[in-house]
C-alpha cells in the first residue's frame, strides 16, 4: 500500500511515527543523553529536535527499503554518485576493497546504487530476530545485485571475497560485542569492530569511507571518499587501533555536519567492555 502513497504523504507519516517513537522512554533517554554528550553546547530544544528527526529518518529508511525494487530500476534518476573513480582505482590493485559506512541516510540504498553501477558489492548483514523479515531483506538485496554476507563467519567469507577482488561494505558505527578495539567516538570510548583494519594490515586491502545523503529535492547522493592511508608502524595492536580510529573519526566528522541523518542516537552505542587480547593470529 505504501508504494501508492506520494512522497509528501509518506514523509508526513514518517514524521508522526518518528515523533511517537521518540516518546518511548528508553529510546528518548538514549537519544537525549547521547546527543548532550556529543553536542554539549546545543540547546535542549535543538537536542530534542535532532532526536526526533533521527527517529523520523529511521522510518524513512524502512519506507525506502520497501520501495527498493522501484528505486533500483531507476537509481540513476534518484541517486547521484560522487567519487566512483576511487572505487575502480582501488580495485586495480587486485586486493579487493572494503567500504566503511555508518547508519547514516539509507545504507541499504547505498548498496543498491553501487550495484547498479556494476560494482561487485557485498554487505554484511546482522540477522534480525524475525527470520521472515531477515530473509525478505536478503531477497531484496539479491534482487538488486547487492549480495548478503551473514554476520556469522563474516570475516572468513570477507577474506575469500577480497581475494576475488570483490567489494565488501561494513557498518562500523555500531557497538561491537566481540572482536573490537576501543576508539574515540564523539569524545567517548566506543567498542568498534577491528577486522577492517586487520585486513588492511594483513592483506593491504584498501579502505574507503562511504556516505549516503538525502537531499531536499527528493534526490540522494552516494559519495565515495579517497582511500585511507595505511598506518603501519610495526606495532600490530597499536596499528589496529590507529587505523580503526581514523575510520571512525571520518564517520564522526560527517555525522557532526548532519547529526539528524544518523539513526543510532537512540541506541546504547557507548557500552563499555574489556578489550580482548589481540595478536596477529586473531
Amino acid at each position: 500500500m505504501l508504494n501508492f502513497l506520494t512522497s509528501s504523504i509518506k514523509r508526513k507519516i514518517a514524521q508522526v511515527i518518528g515523533f511517537l517513537l521518540f516518546l518511548r522512554t528508553r529510546r528518548r533517554n538514549f537519544s537525549i543523553n547521547n546527543l548532550r554528550a556529543a553536542f554539549p553546547r546545543k540547546s535542549k530544544s535543538e537536542i530534542r529536535r535532532i532526536g526526533r528527526l533521527s527517529m523520523t529518518g529511521m522510518v524513512d529508511f524502512f519506507f525506502e527499503v520497501i520501495n527498493i525494487p522501484k528505486i533500483a530500476k531507476n537509481s540513476g534518476k534518484f541517486i547521484e554518485t560522487h567519487g566512483e573513480e576511487y572505487v575502480w582505482k582501488a580495485l586495480e590493485e587486485k586486493k579487493g576493497l572494503i567500504l566503511v559506512l555508518a547508519h547514516f541516510g539509507n545504507w541499504e540504498l547505498m548498496g543498491v546504487a553501487a550495484a547498479a553501477k556494476g560494482i561487485p558489492i557485498h554487505a554484511i548483514g546482522k540477522p534480525v530476530k524475525n527470520p521472515f523479515i531477515y530473509n525478505y531483506i536478503k531477497r531484496l538485496r539479491g534482487s538488486t545485485g547487492l549480495r548478503n554476507i551473514d554476520r556469522k563467519g563474516a570475516v572468513k567469507k570477507t577474506i575469500q571475497l577480497l581475494k576475488e577482488n570483490q567489494v565488501v561494505a561494513v557498518l562500523l558505527d555500531a557497538h561491537a560485542k566481540s572482536g573490537f578495539v576501543n576508539v574515540d567516538f564523539f569524545g567517548r570510548q566506543a567498542a568498534t569492530f577491528r577486522f577492517p583494519a586487520m585486513l588492511a594490515l594483513k592483506y593491504g586491502t584498501p579502505i574507503i569511507p562511504t556516505f549516503y545523503y538525502r537531499e531536499r529535492d527528493k534526490r540522494s547522493i552516494l559519495a565515495f571518499g579517497e582511500p585511507f592511508p595505511l598506518i603501519q608502524t610495526g606495532d600490530f595492536q597499536a596499528d589496529l587501533t590507529a587505523n580503526t580510529q581514523q575510520y571512525v573519526a571520518t564517520l564522526e566528522h560527517e555525522i557532526r555536519k548532519r547529526p539528524s541523518d544518523w539513526t543510532l542516537w537512540g541506541h546504547n552505542r557507548w557500552r563499555q567492555e574489556a578489550v580482548q587480547p589481540l595478536s596477529e593470529e586473531n
